[in-house]
C-alpha cells in the first residue's frame, strides 16, 4: 500500500475517537433537558467515555498482534456503531451512560492500530511523515468537531449526533474492508495476559516512560476537562 493511503486510513482510525468526544459535547445542556438528569450525570457521560476510550486501548493492541488488524478494527468498529445506535435511541439517562462506555471502547481500536499499521509498512522517514499526518488529522478532529455538533443539535436535535457518529462507525468498517490489507501476521501466542502484564510492568517502571505520559496525560486531561465544563459555562 502506498504511504498516501496509509496515511489517510490511519488518520482516519485517529480521528474517531476524538471526533466521537467533541462532536457530543454541544449536546450535553439539551441531554439535560431531555431526561430531565442533573448536569453531574450528563457529565458522567462523557467521563465513562474516556474511561472506555483510554481502558480498551491496553487490550485493542496486543489484540491486533494476535489476530490481525483488520478483524480488531471491524470487530470494535461494529461495537462503537452498535453503542452509537444504542445512544440514539437511549430511554433514559443510565442508557446514554451505558452506551457512550461501549462507544469510548468501539472508538479505542482507532488510536492503537492505526500506529501499529504504520510501524508494521513503513520505517524511517516514511514512517515520520506519516506520523505527522496523523497528528495533524489528531487536532483538526476534536477542533472542527463542536462547530459541526452544533449545527446538528440546532437543526435536527441532540440524537442526530448519535446518527452521524453511528454513520462514522460504518465508514470505517467500509474503508477497513475495502481498503486494508492485512499488515501483521496473526500469531495468537502473542495474547498472553502474563506476558502482558509483564511489559506493562516494565514500562510502568521505567522512570523516563512515566514522566512523559504523565505529562501527555496531564496536557489532555485538562483539555478533556475543559471540553466537560465548557458547554455548561457558555449556556449560562
Amino acid at each position: 500500500m502506498s504511504a498516501r493511503r496509509v496515511s489517510l486510513i490511519a488518520a482516519l482510525f485517529v480521528a474517531v475517537g476524538p471526533f466521537a468526544m467533541a462532536l457530543y459535547t454541544p449536546a450535553m445542556p439539551e441531554v439535560v433537558e431531555a431526561f430531565g438528569t442533573t448536569n453531574g450525570m450528563v457529565k458522567l457521560t462523557l467521563t465513562l467515555y474516556f474511561a472506555g476510550f483510554a481502558c480498551a486501548q491496553l487490550i485493542a493492541g496486543p489484540l491486533s498482534d494476535a489476530i490481525g488488524r483488520r478483524p480488531v478494527i471491524i470487530g470494535f468498529m461494529g461495537l462503537f456503531a452498535a453503542a452509537s445506535v444504542l445512544a440514539l435511541l437511549a430511554p433514559g439517562i443510565e442508557t446514554l451512560m451505558a452506551a457512550r462506555f461501549l462507544q469510548g471502547v468501539g472508538a479505542s481500536a482507532g488510536v492503537a492500530i492505526s500506529r501499529a499499521v504504520v510501524r508494521d509498512l513503513f520505517e524511517g522517514h516514511d514512517s515520520s511523515q506519516i506520523m505527522n499526518t496523523i497528528g495533524i488529522i489528531l487536532a483538526l478532529a476534536p477542533a472542527l468537531a463542536p462547530t459541526l455538533g452544533g449545527v446538528l443539535v440546532t437543526l435536527a436535535g441532540w440524537r442526530s449526533i448519535f446518527a452521524v457518529m453511528a454513520l462514522v462507525g460504518l465508514i470505517v468498517i467500509a474503508v477497513t474492508a475495502t481498503g486494508l490489507r492485512e499488515t501483521v501476521i496473526a500469531d495468537r501466542s502473542r495474547l498472553n495476559l502474563r506476558e502482558l502484564m509483564r511489559s506493562y510492568g516494565v514500562l510502568a517502571g521505567n522512570r523516563h516512560f512515566m514522566t512523559a505520559s504523565l505529562t501527555i496525560a496531564g496536557s489532555m486531561g485538562a483539555l478533556y476537562t475543559q471540553a466537560t465544563i465548557l458547554p455548561f459555562v457558555l449556556m449560562q
